[in-house]
């Protein structure tokens, strides 16, 4: 029996050597099927100390739907032991004070002999020792009345540090505080990092003196935004710190109601010059007489009654022998009764009459508040070569155009006594007669509108070496004002720069504003309200961005870098009309 198994096993060994031999034909594959688990060796250093190891590490594996946990040892080395073999594995290291990291780990072994896989993770001190610091201030002219600048709180400075991969912090904050200030520590590795800043875009509203769309100039707000990597492109305007304003005129006419109306003057038909008289003689007048005939106008308001003396001939009239007043005056043209001849005529006479009169010029109504003739315009007719014209002059008081005659007739003819305009005449509210007219004169009053003085304050009005106001500047000179009672000047301080300045005015006899004078000049008055850089300046101006280097290369722990940030005046937002006046 002995001997037989001997044999066997004599016969087992040349086997197992022919099966040995045919054993490098086995896979990778197989063996790893075979094996089916390794074991996971983590190593933890320390980036930003030379790749010191890190001990006391929590590192997590994620394997299929389970999490394995562990804690590096002194070495910073931590072994998951029979992970299985399946690709990439999740896996987070953290530990305070340091940066975490969340990253994967190949499991595939390179070779089956291969019973484990090992990865090295950095992760990072935030000791700040071993950091590296960036802070600043962030300040910007929110308010271009005063001379200080703003500091910008409340806003968010980022730093990227690029050499932190796989680090799930990449991106350190901060906050600025009430004074503007930031401070942002960067874990860095020791062999130096690239670090990116971040400075905020924000808008403000942003206060400052302006001319406003109703022209009135006021310390208001507008929109800005500020951006430290953008230019201003528009400019500020230079307003001093005190603004003056005028009353208007007590009216909206330079006086109201005065009327002009007119009378025709009786007068007796042989008296009127260049009376025509254009006639066809028609037919059959007294059954064909011949022989001269009186025939009679209508009567004058009194019954008087004018006639006409023709001659006939065989019933035809053929002459105009003359007029017969009768004792008759007319105001307007009467007409001839034909009925007086024996018998009527086959074929009436044409018989044209040119009647004109002088008119009595009157006040009907003396107004009120005239400080000046109103402008008063006339239309009458008058006869031009046997032919009746219209007539228009426009101002009866400026001397052209005279259809009435009389030139300047309210300047020669009228007075102003407490803004009403009486006749200066005896003859109570006539004021002249006219020439003779074929029509009655219409009149029509328009009054003169008032209008609004216009008075500023200029650069040049404030004193530079005193600080007040000397004199204010007369854009218009208005008119409609009432010299007794000139209108008052309001004067009113802009962003608290100056005091006490008082102003009053005097008006001509035009109604016009004539000169303002300073009773009070006041004092710390500035030349310009936006003179946000406190160098007395008067012109417009703007303030780019100031800003630093926002790009950081080898960056080392322990490093410090100031970096203050100045954001300017900003960029308007708004219509850029509401400023550039």
């Amino acid at each position: 029996m002995k001997k037989q198994m001997f044999k066997l096993v004599i016969f087992l060994i040349p086997a197992m050597l022919l099966f040995s031999c045919e054993k490098d034909k086995f896979s990778e594959k197989d063996a790893l099927d075979a094996q089916q688990t390794i074991d996971l060796v983590i190593n933890v250093v320390d980036a930003s100390s030379g790749m010191s190891p890190v001990s006391g590490a929590t590192v997590r594996v994620v394997v299929k739907d389970s999490v394995m946990t562990q804690t590096t040892d002194g070495s910073g080395i931590t072994i998951f032991n029979k992970v299985n073999i399946g690709g990439n594995v999740a896996v987070n290291v953290s530990k305070d004070s340091y940066t975490s990291v969340l990253t994967t780990v190949n499991t595939v072994p390179s070779s089956y002999r291969q019973s484990q896989v090992s990865s090295i993770i950095s992760i990072y001190s935030k000791d700040p020792t071993k950091m590296a610091i960036f802070k600043g201030r962030l300040t910007y002219e929110g308010d271009l009345t005063n001379r200080k600048k703003e500091v910008a709180s409340g806003v968010i400075v980022k730093a990227h540090n690029y050499g932190l991969n796989s680090s799930t912090e990449l991106i350190f904050t901060d906050t600025t505080d009430a004074n503007g200030n930031y401070e942002i520590a960067v874990p860095t590795t020791s062999d130096g990092d690239y670090i990116e800043l971040y400075f905020p875009e924000f808008t403000a509203n942003q206060k400052l003196a302006f001319e406003q769309d109703d022209k009135t100039i006021a310390v208001a707000e507008r929109t800005v935004l500020y951006k430290s990597g953008n230019s201003a492109t528009f400019s500020i305007p230079s307003i001093p710190s005190i603004y003056a304003t005028i009353s208007s005129p007590t009216a909206s006419t330079v006086g109201s109601g005065f009327a002009m109306a007119s009378k025709a003057n009786r007068i007796s038909l042989s008296s009127i010059p260049n009376f025509y008289l254009l006639h066809d003689g028609g037919a059959g007048y007294n059954s064909g007489a011949s022989g001269s005939y009186d025939i009679p106008f209508t009567a004058d308001k009194d019954g008087n009654v004018a006639t006409l003396t023709v001659m006939l001939s065989s019933g035809i009239i053929t002459n105009i022998l003359g007029i017969t007043n009768n004792s008759a005056t007319y105001d307007a043209m009467p007409t001839l009764d034909y009925s007086a001849l024996a018998t009527q005529p086959t074929t009436q006479a044409n018989i044209q009459f040119f009647f004109q009169t002088k008119y009595n010029l009157y006040i009907t109504n003396k107004g009120t508040g005239y400080f000046d003739y109103p402008q008063v315009s006339v239309e009458a007719n008058s006869f031009s070569n046997y032919t009746e014209v219209n007539r228009v002059d426009n101002d009866i008081n400026d001397g052209s155009n005279d259809i009435l005659g009389r030139t300047y007739l309210l300047s020669n003819y009228a007075d102003i006594i407490n803004g009403q305009i009486v006749s200066n005449s005896s003859n109570g509210d006539t004021l002249t007669t006219t020439t003779f007219l074929a029509s009655t004169p219409v009149f029509i009053t328009y009054n003169t509108p008032t209008q609004k003085a216009d008075v500023a304050v200029g650069t040049w009005d404030i004193n530079s070496t005193d600080s007040t106001l000397s004199s204010l500047t007369i854009n218009n000179s208005g008119y409609g004002y009432d010299p007794k009672v000139p209108p008052t000047i309001t004067l009113t301080t802009l962003g608290g720069w100056g005091e006490g300045a008082i102003a009053k005015t005097n008006v001509s006899t035009s109604t016009s504003l004539s000169n303002v004078v300073i009773t009070n000049p006041g004092k710390k008055y500035v030349r310009n309200v936006n003179d946000w850089r406190n160098n007395g300046t008067t012109s417009s101006s703007y303030d780019n961005p100031n800003y630093p280097t926002t790009n950081y290369y080898g960056v080392n722990p322990g490093d410090i870098f100031v970096m203050d940030v100045y954001y300017g005046t900003g960029y308007q937002i708004v219509n850029q009309s509401l400023i550039n006046k």
